[in-house]
């Protein structure tokens, strides 16, 4: 990721992604992009994201499956689903694997055998329970 741009490259694919800034997210809900939304959890789950964006994932983890899970993978479809809800509703899919994913942190948590790998963890959960909640708050 080039930290000023804020893209993301996928040079296998020849892809490349915006990673919204806060102040982005911030800008498309004064826009009325996701008028359906509660803008207490919107603003949680943006001070979680940069919360998360600042940890660092945990060494002992990288390479390793927990419980069947691999645990970069999980980091990683949780983070992107995450993008995906704020800087919209997510879509039917995105909100299934969201879903899927809690129930994955869920099985490997207690067989995390670090601390701050532990709390990551427990981060990136209340991150996807608050996606998740604002994705059924858009539903209705």
């Amino acid at each position: 990721m080039d930290a000023e741009s804020g893209t993301v490259r996928d040079a296998a694919a020849g892809d490349q992604w915006l990673m919204p800034s806060r102040q982005q997210v911030e800008r498309s809900f004064t826009y009325g992009m996701i008028a359906n939304m509660s803008e207490s959890k919107l603003d949680l789950l943006s001070r979680l994201w940069d919360e998360h964006m600042r940890a660092p994932f945990p060494p002992r983890l990288r390479g390793r499956e927990i419980a069947g899970e691999d645990m970069v993978l999980l980091d990683a479809d949780i983070a992107g689903c995450l993008l995906s809800s704020l800087t919209g509703p997510l879509d039917e899919r995105r909100h299934k694997i969201l879903l899927v994913c809690l129930a994955a942190v869920e099985k490997v948590l207690p067989s995390i055998d670090d601390e701050s790998a532990t709390e990551y963890y427990e981060h990136l959960r209340e991150m996807a329970a608050v996606a998740v909640e604002l994705g059924n708050a858009t539903a209705r």
